[in-house]
């Protein structure tokens, strides 16, 4: 018996088409480069605004008189109220 080695030909490249451009729920093309800079700018808004809100804490502790436990509800009554908006639209 003798061996017979067969070489397979390697699989033909893929051609890369040009993809149309995704459609909007009302038929309109998206732009996803605008999509993907105002979901960074809003991201950056978020930190920002976090951070302003830490940098605060300080001063909030002194002028207030709050222990950590209350610095503590300062802190998630901001957070909460952050997502009140977010919660509404998403009813819409």
């Amino acid at each position: 018996m003798s061996a017979v080695s067969t070489i397979a030909d390697p699989p033909a490249p893929k051609v890369k088409t040009k993809e149309p451009p995704a459609e909007g729920p009302r038929g309109h093309s998206t732009n996803r480069w605008l999509v993907l800079v105002l979901v960074c700018l809003a991201q950056f808004m978020v930190v920002l605004d976090a951070t302003i809100v830490n940098v605060a804490l300080p001063a909030i502790q002194t002028d207030l008189g709050f222990d950590t436990a209350n610095l503590q509800w300062v802190i998630n009554g901001y957070a909460a109220l952050r997502r009140l908006p977010a919660a509404r639209w998403s009813r819409r």
